[in-house]
């Protein structure tokens, strides 16, 4: 098994090992020493916040010496509050995985012996159930992460297992932990969830990008379209860096077209231009590829920052109370690409009804093998304007929404974990569409007499065939759908 350094540094690149590799401390020394420090602070009876006093707008009730612990087993318990679905179990892990990383900076006092049974959970693959509702990104993903923090001492709920907590916990040769001044505000007081949920989204969108290029370009073939308009010179004058990467890959995937050959003289096809949603093609998910390398860029920052509050700082002896638990950073970029996945459910379901469409003469009405008898594809461009209707719905940004809370005490919230699970929502939404295009443009091929498409495209006929065999007649249409989408789910597409 991979493992990655806890309290190292990740690139945009590497950043993507957390989803498989497991968690090593080799560096206690920063830990230690920040605890330390924490615990000389305390023996001189300052004021700190979470530390020697309550939370929120109860920041100016002191907590006497004796209570500390009791103050952070409270703060658990009573912030465990979350509700509506479960988040999935791989992205808790994750989550799991980011606070272990920013735990191990030394800036959050938190134990040896605490952030070790985290590291232990995560390597026994012992995942604590948390829920969707309950951070509003900012004061840090608290209900979520107190979700998790309850199974270190030995409460909630562990996935797949409905014993005691503290009964799997000792199956596995682990104690639950008593938890000490500051540790419980430093487990609950971060942006890892929304993180978390965004690593996966960028793993997957960057997936599904190559396979709407895939897709738009056998509708091109389907269509009788032109390559023109990915020629390189047009794209060098616009500067765009996502839009010259998308037209190299439409020219990559139809180089060697005899289809494109066949009809390539406009004066004798009569085809000056092709529609927008097959010309623009790079300049739409163009702008959706930059879209996500901005979202990108500030994950690659967060995965390795330190979110939790108060920050202590070993050298100036210093307890420094901020505002990094704010998720607003990650909150604008989660929005941005999700109304760019959005634009990419706008494109592509106008190039599915060109497909289906009666007018459409390079192509028989609803791809029916004889319309009006049979209804072809018809409803399944029903079901497509439903998924994009949804997506639309959920492309309201709701980092602009603003609700304060704890007494006004936090009164601006990024809503930023709502943006995030909405958005794992619209990808796969996304996703439905994708597969559909890539359903409708194959049989739209399968049902012409035509020259062979690039060597390249011609394996993904012959693939997708393979898993979906064609028939012509009118049939359970679903069965398609769902085939289609299981096969954007794996990477045998794009291996094809």
């Amino acid at each position: 098994m991979d493992t990655f350094e806890l309290g190292a540094e990740l690139d945009s690149e590497s950043m993507y090992g957390i989803l498989s590799a497991e968690p090593e401390v080799r560096n206690w020394e920063k830990v230690e020493r920040c605890r330390h420090s924490l615990d000389h602070l305390i023996g001189e009876e300052r004021p700190i916040y979470g530390v020697s006093t309550g939370f929120g707008q109860l920041a100016n009730r002191w907590i006497d010496r004796d209570k500390l612990g009791q103050l952070q087993v409270n703060l658990i318990r009573s912030h465990a509050a979350g509700m509506g679905e479960v988040i999935p179990r791989e992205i808790t892990k994750t989550a799991m995985k980011l606070l272990a990383n920013s735990l191990a900076k030394g800036h959050s006092g938190i134990r040896r012996q605490t952030l070790q049974l985290l590291v232990d959970l995560i390597r026994h693959d012992i995942v604590p159930v948390s829920y969707q509702l309950g951070s509003l990104g900012a004061s840090g993903d608290l209900a979520p992460l107190a979700h998790v923090a309850l199974v270190l001492i030995g409460e909630g709920e562990v996935h797949g297992d409905d014993r005691p907590t503290d009964e799997i916990l000792r199956e596995n040769g682990l104690e639950p932990v008593v938890l000490e001044a500051k540790e419980g505000l430093a487990l609950i007081n971060g942006t890892h969830f929304i993180t978390a949920y965004a690593l996966h989204i960028l793993r997957d969108v960057r997936k599904l990008l190559d396979q709407s290029a895939v897709a738009s370009a056998l509708t091109i073939e389907a269509l009788r379209g032109t390559d023109a308009a990915f020629d390189p010179r047009i794209h060098e004058l616009r500067r765009q860096r996502g839009q010259q990467e998308i037209a190299r890959k439409m020219r990559d995937l139809l180089q060697g077209s005899l289809i494109l050959e066949s009809h390539h003289d406009p004066l004798v096809d009569h085809k000056v231009q092709d529609p927008y949603v097959l010309r623009c093609i790079p300049q739409v998910n163009g702008a959706i590829l930059d879209a996500v390398e901005y979202l990108e860029t500030v994950v690659s920052r967060e995965v390795n920052a330190v979110t939790d509050n108060p920050l202590i700082f070993p050298d100036s002896a210093e307890v420094i109370s901020g505002g990094n638990f704010h998720a607003e950073p990650l909150a604008l970029p989660i929005e941005t690409v999700n109304m760019a996945l959005v634009e990419l459910g706008n494109i592509t379901e106008r190039r599915l009804d060109r497909l289906v469409h009666p007018a459409t003469k390079e192509l028989p009405a609803f791809l029916a093998s004889d319309p009006g008898v049979e209804s072809g594809y018809m409803i399944a461009h029903y079901t497509a304007a439903a998924v994009l209707n949804r997506m639309r719905v959920l492309a309201h940004p709701a980092v602009t929404d603003n609700t304060p809370t704890s007494g006004s005490q936090e009164d601006h919230v990024s809503m930023g974990m709502n943006s995030a699970t909405k958005l794992y929502t619209v990808l796969g939404l996304a996703r439905k569409l994708v597969a559909l295009e890539l359903l409708f443009a194959v049989r739209g091929l399968n049902m012409q007499e035509r020259p062979r498409s690039s060597e390249r495209l011609e394996r993904v006929i012959d693939f997708v065939n393979s898993r979906i065999p064609y028939v012509a007649e009118d049939h359970l249409t679903r069965d398609d759908m769902v085939r289609a989408e299981e096969l954007l789910m794996g990477d045998e597409l794009l291996s094809a």
